[in-house]
């Protein structure tokens, strides 16, 4: 009888297995969870600095490039979401007409040595913002602020960061000479382009080991 019980035992635990294997496959997987779509608008600028504008646009640009390398997110691209600036537009009709659940504003004020940052992260769905931030630094930290602000949009999303832990940073003055460049780049004008190589190049004599203006040289 024992032996009996035993083999009727594992008779139902192989039906309850094929029968589970059944199920499964039937179903299929679990659904992954979808990227959260954002959108970082053109900061606005309100600086006494004449370069203020062309920092901010750099700024918000950054700032994409850092987010969209997030598996967690889906970040709209550069010429899209630059077709909007900060505070020019109400964040949800932005966000209806960019497709994406979230909107991102900044504010920059740079004056001497120092620049402040005002950040507004938008839920479309929501009557009122979802997270505000004011980032206070000295001008030379200008750099690091793009992976400043993005690993703080991802914790107020509620994503695990994605940014390296140690990573390498130009300098001040290569920053800004590699920011000049792409500016005068996008005019696409023969003597703009002659401009945005001559940025490019004295960002690579102020940090020779700055990348990014090696490859926009290189173009």
């Amino acid at each position: 009888h024992g032996r009996r019980r035993f083999v009727a035992a594992l008779a139902a635990l192989a039906a309850a297995s094929a029968a589970s294997w059944w199920w499964l496959r039937r179903i299929g997987p679990p659904p992954q969870p979808q990227p959260i779509r954002l959108a970082v608008v053109a900061f606005r600028d309100e600086s006494k600095d004449l370069d203020g504008a062309v920092l901010a646009d750099a700024l918000s640009e950054e700032v994409i490039h850092a987010l969209s390398a997030h598996p967690g997110l889906r970040v709209v691209a550069r010429d899209s979401a630059h077709t909007f600036r900060a505070g020019a537009l109400d964040p949800a009709q932005v966000a209806a007409r960019l497709g994406v659940e979230h909107v991102l504003e900044g504010v920059l004020r740079r004056s001497g040595p120092q620049l402040r940052l005002e950040l507004t992260l938008h839920d479309a769905a929501a009557a009122r913002p979802r997270w505000r931030r004011t980032v206070v630094r000295p001008s030379a930290d200008l750099p690091r602020l793009p992976r400043l602000v993005a690993g703080q949009i991802e914790a107020a999303l509620g994503l695990a960061s994605a940014m390296p832990q140690r990573p390498q940073e130009p300098s001040l003055a290569a920053f800004e000479a590699y920011v000049q460049g792409w500016a005068a780049l996008r005019q696409r004008t023969p003597e703009s382009l002659r401009t945005a190589r001559e940025h490019f190049a004295r960002a690579i004599a102020a940090d020779p080991d700055y990348a990014q203006a090696h490859t926009a040289l290189a173009l």
